[in-house]
């Protein structure tokens, strides 16, 4: 969708208001249409948005919201994108182990599914888990990673609901 293009990038420019704004008519259109791919995909950059312009609260509701949609399309890459997404805010919650493992179950589902994260869309994980490396120490971030690869669908998302009741 050209509007989540246009979101990313202008969030990519400083431009978080315009971002939201670019995410939340994407959402419009693909709720009209009844596609819940495209709604999970627009939800995770409306997240993402939220999350670089500091609004955490709505970060973890709109990230929350992309991985309903993402499990009711039951496509792989919305669901890992869910999962990461899940996972990044509560990195920047707080919630670092929590996170770096959700981000780590989505990777390692893409790559299951023979999906791996595309070079232009690896920054929101790549910034997460820099965050992540700076809270805690590399033996607790490479367990959690570990945890996360290990993960089966259904139990990472069990962790990642259990993340949004924290």
């Amino acid at each position: 969708m050209v509007g989540n293009a246009q979101g990313r990038l202008a969030r990519l420019m400083g431009e978080y208001e315009e971002a939201q704004r670019l995410h939340r008519e994407a959402i419009e259109l693909y709720a009209a249409s009844s596609l819940p791919g495209g709604l999970a995909y627009s939800y995770s950059c409306l997240g993402f948005a939220d999350e670089w312009r500091g609004d955490l609260e709505a970060a973890q509701r709109h990230h929350r919201e992309a991985l309903h949609h993402a499990r009711v399309s039951g496509d792989a890459f919305a669901i890992a994108l869910g999962l990461e997404g899940v996972g990044a805010a509560a990195i920047v919650s707080g919630d670092v182990v929590r996170g770096v493992t959700l981000i780590h179950a989505g990777l390692a589902l893409r790559d299951r599914a023979g999906t791996p994260l595309p070079p232009g869309e690896r920054l929101e994980t790549e910034r997460a888990l820099a965050t992540a490396s700076r809270a805690v120490g590399a033996d607790k971030l490479d367990a959690a990673a570990a945890a996360g690869a290990e993960l089966s669908v259904d139990e990472a998302i069990a962790l990642a609901e259990e993340a949004a009741l924290c």
